[in-house]
């Protein structure tokens, strides 16, 4: 296959590339986030990611690298297994206690049917919004990975790296990625945080961000893929405004 000089591929964590690109000095007119977990790989039994087929406890995107979901749930304690399904599962309080005490009763775990035996044991069945385990799957999924952070990471690359006018798109998949774009470019606004006693701004704040439309999958497109009805499309637009240490 030719070479095209258009593109210039490179492998690695999102973030890690970024925020390279931003020590090489290189700008930007857009850059895009598809924070979307792949089909295939959910669809992969052997990468641990889907709570209806049978496979390791896995769940790390680089199997080579960091603790994977059977090592994190079999040695951390209940409680910090609960706030991990509330804080990246959105799961509520009272159920994340009670996944992670049968969680921990069922210790060790080591295949995805097994975590979702547990979830099951816990809460049951039905939950408004689908299986229970679907959530909780996403959760350990997030907090293995380092997803937030990563994003968080890339984020503040991806404003350093655009050109005055250039464009941040970012297409989430969970309300934790899009609570963080929301007020990634919320805080980026120039709104000022001077009180309110004071008669003018001393903050000096200067929007370096102007925020855009956020867009929703179509009914038909949902018809079509229904993975896609949780995405959401923010965007933003780079302004003249140097960026300030954050």
């Amino acid at each position: 296959m030719r070479e095209d000089p258009r593109f210039s591929f490179r492998a690695g964590a999102y973030d890690e590339v970024l925020e390279g690109l931003v020590e090489e000095g290189v700008e930007a007119d857009g850059v895009l986030f598809d924070l979307g977990l792949s089909s295939f790989q959910i669809d992969e039994a052997e990468r641990g990611f889907s709570y209806v087929q049978e496979g390791p406890l896995d769940m790390r995107m680089d199997p080579t690298s960091g603790r994977s979901a059977a090592e994190f749930l079999n040695a951390a304690e209940p409680a910090e297994v609960s706030d991990v399904l509330v804080r990246y599962g959105d799961v509520p309080r009272g159920e994340a206690r009670r996944i992670a005490r049968e969680i921990s009763k069922r210790r060790p775990l080591a295949t995805t049917v097994e975590l979702a035996a547990a979830v099951r044991s816990a809460v049951g069945w039905k939950e408004r919004g689908g299986n229970p385990a679907k959530r909780v799957f996403q959760a350990v999924r997030v907090f293995v990975n380092d997803e937030l952070g990563g994003l968080e990471r890339a984020l503040d690359a991806a404003e350093k790296l655009l050109r005055p006018g250039g464009r941040l798109v970012a297409i989430t998949f969970h309300s934790g990625e899009d609570r963080m774009v929301k007020r990634f470019i919320k805080d980026r606004e120039g709104r000022c945080v001077c009180p309110p006693e004071l008669p003018v701004c001393a903050c000096g704040a200067e929007p370096t961000l102007r925020r855009g439309p956020v867009r929703k999958p179509s009914p038909q497109e949902v018809a079509e893929n229904p993975r896609s009805g949780s995405a959401r499309l923010r965007l933003a637009t780079r302004t003249n405004e140097p960026v300030g240490d954050r």
